[in-house]
């Protein structure tokens, strides 16, 4: 669940015509979608942050390996 959508009439009982509840229904649905993205979004942003850090850290590591002395190992 992520949340509610509350549709409602105070001063009086009212009786949902079938195209208000079709609208409710449909403005719903996307709802959800877009949360759903929203979530999908910030999966992929958290992904993208490690991906950066552990290129960054590849990179620092490679920079301080001495290119001679693996030269004369091989």
């Amino acid at each position: 669940l992520w949340g509610l959508l509350i549709v409602h009439q105070c001063y009086q009982p009212r009786r949902w015509q079938t195209d208000e509840v079709e609208l409710l229904q449909e403005i719903s649905a996307h709802l959800a979608i877009a949360i759903q993205q929203s979530r999908l979004f910030e999966q992929v942003r958290h992904q993208a942050r490690q991906e950066m850090l552990l290129n960054h850290i590849l990179d620092e590591i490679r920079a301080s390996l001495d290119v001679q002395h693996i030269l004369t190992c091989t």
